[in-house]
C-alpha cells in the first residue's frame, strides 16, 4: 500500500488497454507457455477482470500520496475470487511493475525506504552523534515542538573493502 503500488497497478490496467508491450518478462508468457504472447495473456486477464468487476482505470491515476488506495485494495480482494493460477499470475505481473517502478527511483536516486534503525546495521553497530538541534516550529497550545536534528553517521568499513582499498590504492600513498 503505498505509491509504487498504485503506480504499478495503474501501468498495469495501461497495457491491458493499449495492448503495449511488456516492459520484462512473465515466467507464463511465450512460447510453450501457458500464454504463447503478450496479446493472448491482456485477452485473458481483461476478460477475467471484467467478471469479477473490475474496470481498467483507476481514480488514483495521479495520486502519489501515502493514503491507502482503495483500487488496490479492490483489485487484490477480488482477484481471489479468480482461479489460484489466474491469481498469480495478475498478481505476479502487478508485483513485477511494482519492482520495476522502485528500480527507477531507486536509480534516480528518489526511493525513499521509510524508517531506518541507525545504529545496527546488518548487525554491526553504528556511531551515531548528533550535530545539532534546531527547533522549527513550536505549538502555541500544547507548546510540542518540531525539531531538525542534524545526525553524523560513521558506519565504519568492513575489513575486506579496507584491505582492497589499501591493495588498490597503496602505491598512492608511499
Amino acid at each position: 500500500q503505498n505509491r509504487y503500488g498504485k503506480r504499478a497497478l495503474d501501468k498495469f490496467y495501461e497495457f491491458l488497454r493499449t495492448h503495449a508491450d511488456f516492459p520484462s518478462q512473465l515466467s507464463f508468457v511465450g512460447r510453450r507457455r501457458k500464454y504463447a504472447d503478450w496479446e493472448a495473456f491482456y485477452v485473458a486477464a481483461e476478460k477475467a477482470l471484467f467478471d469479477i468487476g473490475i474496470r481498467l482505470v483507476t481514480d488514483e491515476r495521479f495520486d502519489d500520496s501515502l493514503k491507502e488506495s482503495k483500487t488496490l485494495n479492490s483489485f487484490l480482494n477480488r482477484i481471489l475470487m479468480l482461479e489460484p493460477a489466474l491469481q498469480n499470475e495478475l498478481f505476479d505481473a502487478v508485483h513485477t511493475l511494482y519492482k520495476h517502478e522502485v528500480g527507477i527511483d531507486q536509480d534516480a536516486g528518489l526511493y525513499d525506504e521509510g524508517l531506518e534503525t541507525l545504529n545496527k546495521r546488518y548487525g554491526q553497530h553504528v556511531k551515531v552523534e548528533v550535530l545539532s538541534r534546531e527547533p522549527l516550529f513550536t505549538d502555541p497550545e500544547t507548546g510540542a515542538e518540531t525539531t531538525y536534528v542534524r545526525l553524523r553517521l560513521d558506519r565504519g568499513l568492513p575489513w575486506e573493502a579496507a584491505e582492497q582499498l589499501f591493495e588498490r590504492r597503496c602505491d598512492e600513498v608511499r
